[in-house]
């Protein structure tokens, strides 16, 4: 008890690589004194067409544990998922490769198929606080897993495709990539792109190329509370967040870089009913 004065905590990891505890003070807290700690979860593997129940991810910021959102994409990992890798165009179909998935018994539209890794996007009529997710290749049936809904998830787009590391992030008047050359400047808007920001108006059906006029607004900017954070300062001007023009599910938020300092910074998008800061960008000053 009592308040601790300094602010610096460390990591423990075990010689095994198998458990981790950290400690330090609550940012938000001073007279709080924080202690977690972690396991490593145990491999998953499965005969036949196997769905791994801890890797049905959003797939923008791959969140252990983070809810999918209807209209978002959601990346499936496993087995057994056939032996070819291919993609289809907007409108994503229902079957791709011989390969189906329902998600709460709804059938999903499907981008992408591979051996191990199915994307597809949630159906626009699910609803509730979870989805049963279920992989069919040419007949047969993987397990059925269980993970939760949200009507808002978001998730940010990474170059390293994992959720990590650099976000992707566009100049909006160029539409060049943001990185360490071409930072963004404080005051300028940027285009991120990302997943999960839930119901659009005008609806657009899941999977389907969006329209470019008039175009499609997220429900959860138009009503709102939605932000974007740089670096914990919140953006100055939101003045678009919705799915973007001639593809396919794909959200993207128009935003005007706050006041911050140079170099790599957080990047974080906040709705009413989910949080995601994985990603960084770079800023240059004005």
């Amino acid at each position: 008890s009592g308040t601790y004065q300094s602010t610096l905590g460390h990591v423990d990891v075990a010689s095994t690589g198998q458990t981790f505890a950290t400690s330090g003070v609550d940012i938000g807290n001073s007279n709080s004194y924080e202690l977690y700690f972690g396991a490593r979860m145990p491999t998953q593997s499965g005969t036949g067409v196997f769905l791994d129940p801890q890797r049905v991810l959003n797939a923008a910021n791959f969140a252990l544990g983070y809810p999918l959102s209807p209209g978002g994409f959601a990346a499936l990992l496993g087995s057994g998922f056939g032996f070819q890798t291919v993609t289809a165009p907007p409108p994503y179909p229902l079957s791709l490769g011989g390969v189906q998935v329902t998600i709460n018994g709804v059938p999903a539209p499907i981008y992408l198929v591979s051996p191990t890794l199915i994307s597809v996007v949630v159906p626009n009529s699910i609803t509730g606080s979870t989805a049963t997710v279920q992989v069919t290749v040419t007949g047969t049936k993987s397990n059925s897993v269980d993970v939760p809904l949200a009507p808002t998830a978001p998730g940010v787009y990474s170059w390293t495709s994992n959720g990590l590391g650099e976000g992707i992030v566009a100049h909006a008047l160029t539409a060049v990539k943001v990185d360490q050359a071409n930072p963004a400047k404080v005051g300028e808007y940027v285009t991120v792109y990302l997943t999960g920001l839930g119901a659009v108006t005008p609806p657009v059906k899941e999977g389907d190329p969006a329209p470019l006029s008039p175009l499609s607004k997220a429900n959860a900017w138009l009503n709102g509370p939605f932000a974007v954070y740089v670096e914990g300062v919140p953006c100055a001007d939101i003045n678009f967040a919705g799915l973007t023009p001639t593809l396919g599910s794909v959200y993207v938020v128009n935003c005007k870089i706050p006041a911050v300092a140079s170099g790599l910074r957080s990047l974080a998008v906040q709705t009413l009913e989910g949080f995601t800061d994985m990603v960084s960008l770079y800023v240059a000053g004005p």
